[in-house]
């Protein structure tokens, strides 16, 4: 779903470009693994336990040992400025933001470092993250796309039809 959101969103295509992950929960996991394989250049792995990201990195590399990964606490600011300075995309992929009162992952300040890195955000609202990005001229993203491309596999797969994609999209909103 994701996959299938940065491509129309931002033209993104996943194959040799650099992805920053914050947070390695479960979606995150599932996609480090597929950018992975589609031939990710490299994955920064930032999350509030170093060992969950050192574990997922671990994993993946045994794999896919063409994919350079990296795993840091969310902490190390200076490994977080130094991974958006030279990546493609950032994918905001922990809970904080579903609440107005939840605080920031990290401090979105670190963005301006680079301009040009396309911002997601799993959420489906608007988030202080993309508030930010909005409103510093950031390409960005919610997670409303790729809910609606997982939704459309899962149609397919089951109907054996092809999704509605537009409808899909009107009835979300």
């Amino acid at each position: 779903g994701l996959e299938n959101s940065l491509r129309e969103n931002f033209g993104l295509e996943i194959a040799g470009k650099s992805i920053i992950f914050i947070g390695v929960g479960g979606a995150a996991q599932a996609l480090a693994w597929h950018f992975a394989s589609l031939g990710a250049a490299e994955i920064y792995l930032f999350n509030r336990s170093l060992d969950k990201a050192e574990l997922l990195k671990n994993e993946i590399t045994s794999v896919y040992a063409d994919c350079r990964i990296s795993a840091f606490a969310l902490v190390d600011e200076d490994n977080l400025k130094n991974a958006i300075k030279n990546s493609d995309v950032i994918i905001q992929a922990t809970s904080l933001g579903l609440k107005e009162t939840d605080w920031p992952p990290f401090k979105f300040d670190l963005l301006l470092e680079n301009k040009k890195i396309k911002v997601a955000d799993l959420i489906y609202h608007e988030t202080p993250l993309l508030n930010f990005a909005k409103n510093n001229c950031f390409d960005y993203v919610n997670g409303k796309d790729m809910l609606i491309y997982q939704g459309a596999k899962s149609f397919e797969l089951w109907t054996g039809v092809k999704a509605p994609i537009e409808l899909m999209k009107k009835a979300i909103d």
